[in-house]
């Protein structure tokens, strides 16, 4: 009730996928890490026309269908599938007029991807993530900071070059941030 979210017809659950666009967006300086895997297609022409095919099929068979039945939709933060879907949505709300679409779509993020964005920054400082900006203006994040901090270093190691700095475009959708470490 609190995310407005009304009975729908149908769940869609976008699974995550690895080192799509938006993977490696969040982790620039892997390519050196996994250079075989740059791009899961050959050439970049190939990236480009897979991208191109995913944003018809949100376009044509999942946004229908999402619209048609009411649908919750679910996705996760680095998800090349879930930003198609959110670009998508934020073509199709000019033509409801601005209006509530009549489908949601619930991003879950998790708090240690946007904390990267966090590390160094001053405490008077405004973050331009809006997201990491959001984590840091609850209660206990900085009662948190530590954990935070020791909690992204075991998962991506002491170099913070290599930790994800995850972003989403804004776009007509409701996100739940896991602090949970």
């Amino acid at each position: 009730e609190k995310l407005g979210i009304e009975k729908p017809l149908l769940v869609m659950r976008i699974l995550p996928c690895q080192m799509g666009k938006q993977w490696w967006k969040a982790h620039p300086f892997h390519v050196h890490r996994y250079p075989t895997r740059r791009l899961p297609e050959r050439t970049y022409d190939d990236g480009m026309n897979s991208e191109q095919h995913m944003s018809l099929f949100v376009k044509e068979v999942l946004l229908p269908v999402a619209i048609e039945t009411k649908a919750l939709v679910l996705g996760t933060e680095g998800c090349d599938m879930t930003a198609a879907f959110i670009q998508a949505a934020k073509r199709i709300h000019g033509q409801f007029g601005g209006a509530k679409l009549p489908f949601r779509i619930l991003v879950f993020l998790r708090a240690t991807s946007f904390f990267s964005h966090l590390v160094d920054l001053e405490p008077d400082t405004k973050c331009e993530n809006e997201f990491a900006q959001a984590l840091r203006n609850t209660a206990n994040f900085s009662k948190n900071k530590e954990y935070f901090r020791i909690a992204t270093e075991r998962w991506y190691g002491s170099d913070k070059a290599y930790w994800r700095r995850e972003s989403l475009e804004p776009g007509p959708f409701a996100a739940i941030m896991f602090q949970g470490l």
